[in-house]
């Protein structure tokens, strides 16, 4: 149905989804990815994906066009 869950998992693992369902490279340093994270996105709509995923954790971005840009 395009909702992802996860469950505990860093960081790097929910990114190299969002960059996989989303056609996008994101930019992120390496404390920020062993991060741990529990929640969802959906697959529909990048801008909600990345607040989904990035607010909990504490992070702003900057989208570049295809890149974003995380910034902790």
């Amino acid at each position: 149905d395009g909702l992802l869950l996860f469950e505990d998992v860093p960081a790097s693992m929910v990114i190299d989804e969002l960059e996989r369902q989303f056609g996008v490279t994101i930019q992120a340093d390496e404390a920020f990815k062993r991060k741990k994270y529990t929640g969802s996105f959906r697959n529909d709509n990048l801008e909600d994906a990345l607040q989904s995923v990035l607010l909990p954790l504490g992070a702003t971005y900057v989208v570049h066009g295809k890149t974003i840009e995380v910034r902790p």
